[in-house]
């Protein structure tokens, strides 16, 4: 289902049942949850809706935000117990639906991985450009390309680009070759100019490529130190 990209009447119904379906049981399980926490599920509420209306701008959604909704602030133990399974399959369902539309995990390289400041195995540093997904086999090129260009970009810390506040920017995750190697090393990204172009992208007027060439910030330039630098494009 190519849904978030090109929606068509068949995608709007089936996300239009599927809210429906979702939302229903998000209801049910909280009509059973104390009347002060029931709030605190509106960050849930949300996350569906979102992943249900085919006009939000994809790089929004993943599956680890959806995790994270659903188990924000120690949520699953305001649950009751009789309740705490179907909760579970809620979240499990709403997962489910991410990957039909085309998200996945473990799309980030053994280099990008390395400026978000995550931990992983140093056997992927061998192909440090190509997506940890596609190294370990649970992932083919093309996927892994689907799930890149609804994710578009990733975080990492600004110091990789000579910037001293010590926080995380928007950078991009750049398209894969025919062997699922980056073309090129992340870019700071513009989320403004992002959003802006971002319809144009979701209709097929610009590629991918011109998606990030357009949002890229050309005078943030990453530092030599930048792991596994290549020389820029």
């Amino acid at each position: 289902m190519r849904a978030h990209k090109v929606p068509d009447m068949a995608i709007e119904q089936r996300l239009a049942a599927k809210k429906v379906e979702l939302i229903g049981e998000l209801r049910r399980i909280l009509r059973a949850v104390r009347p002060g926490d029931a709030g605190k599920f509106d960050g849930v509420g949300l996350l569906i809706e979102q992943v249900c209306d085919p006009k939000t701008l994809t790089y929004e959604l993943s599956p680890v935000r959806a995790a994270s909704a659903f188990y924000a602030y120690d949520l699953f133990r305001k649950v009751p117990p009789n309740e705490q399974d179907a909760y579970t399959l809620l979240g499990q369902n709403v997962q489910r639906l991410l990957m039909d539309i085309g998200y996945r995990g473990n799309i980030g390289t053994y280099q990008e991985n390395m400026i978000m400041g995550g931990t992983q195995s140093e056997e992927h540093a061998k192909k440090p450009y190509i997506p940890v997904g596609i190294l370990e086999g649970k992932l083919g090129v093309e996927e892994t390309r689907q799930a890149r260009r609804l994710s578009i970009a990733c975080t990492a810390w600004d110091t990789y680009y000579g910037l001293t506040n010590h926080s995380k920017i928007p950078v991009s995750l750049e398209p894969l070759d025919e062997e699922g190697r980056t073309l090129r090393d992340p870019r700071p990204v513009d989320m403004e100019k992002l959003a802006e172009a971002y319809p144009g992208f979701r209709a097929d007027k610009t590629t991918f490529e011109q998606l990030l060439d357009g949002c890229a910030i050309p005078g943030l330039q990453s530092i030599p130190a930048f792991p596994f630098r290549r020389p820029p494009v």
